[in-house]
């Protein structure tokens, strides 16, 4: 039985009216679960009923959210993927548009996929994936230990922070000094939550995909760097595309069929979901 206060909609409806050229038909279960800090959804295989499934979290990209994701065709049909595949995707808000992987959006995640998790017929394995600035609170959701992570992907992630508040646009440096309330007058820098130094739990396998030719995230100080330092796991993989960040080979369905197989291989007995935090 499904938890009160979760709302259900029709995904072809939903669809068809925010996004316009999307046709999930067939596809699964959409259903909006409520937060103060933005709604998420959670799109749910019709194989969940017969058989249990794991779950994929998402975090998006800077001045993205969740309702925005539903109105991005190619998104939704790279997540449709995973749904057909029996993977149940949360599409998560991650706290706002611009929350740079701080408390709130952190706080959020642990929530949200709580409900998530209670809301389908789950086997307990959870998948973290992050796209751009989502890296952060994907790769801090292992880092911090929110929830039982299973396996951790990371789409053109920054992950490095401090290099991100430290660098020449003002508009971002802004936004991370409202993310982290932060006096714009200090002159010692926002503690921030910087996945590049904290803890990463060698056990948790690790897909990084990237791009040498992109310039808005540096693959060489972000997501490869990253994966050097935390790519442990013998299962951990690093696929190079080319094409700058974000470029839409990111969401071809090769890509999304590359994430299936290394989340398909991956080793019982090596993959040991962390357990999450009680506090």
């Amino acid at each position: 039985m499904m938890r009160a206060g979760l709302i259900f909609l029709s995904l072809s409806l939903l669809a068809t009216a925010q996004a316009g050229k999307f046709n999930p038909v067939g596809a699964g279960a959409l259903m909006r679960l409520p937060h103060t800090e933005g709604d998420a959804y959670l799109w749910v295989p019709h194989s969940c009923k017969h058989k249990a499934c794991s779950l994929m979290v998402v975090s998006h990209s800077r001045g993205n959210t969740s309702e925005a994701t539903l109105q991005k065709p190619h998104l939704m049909q790279f997540f449709k993927t995973f749904v057909d595949d029996g993977i149940a995707v949360l599409i998560s808000n991650d706290a706002g548009p611009n929350t740079w992987g701080n408390e709130k959006a952190l706080l959020y995640l642990k929530s949200i996929w709580e409900e998530a998790r209670s809301s389908f017929h789950f086997n307990g394995k959870t998948f973290a994936l992050g796209y751009s600035m989502g890296g952060l609170p994907a790769s801090l959701s292992v880092q911090k230990t929110l929830y039982p992570v299973s396996a951790l992907v990371l789409i053109d992630a920054r992950v490095d922070m401090l290099a991100a508040y430290q660098g020449s646009d003002a508009s971002r440096v802004q936004e991370i000094q409202v993310a982290y309330q932060h006096d714009p007058a200090a002159t010692e820098n926002p503690l921030l939550h910087d996945p590049m130094t904290e803890a990463f739990a060698g056990s948790v396998p690790l897909m990084v995909i990237g791009s040498k030719d992109d310039r808005t995230v540096p693959f060489a100080d972000n997501g490869e760097k990253f994966f050097l330092l935390h790519g442990k796991n013998p299962n951990s993989v690093m696929l190079q595309l080319p094409g700058g960040h974000l470029h839409m080979n990111r969401w071809d369905p090769d890509t999304a069929r590359d994430i299936l197989g290394f989340l398909k291989h991956l080793k019982p007995g090596v993959e040991k979901p962390m357990e999450a935090n009680k506090q």
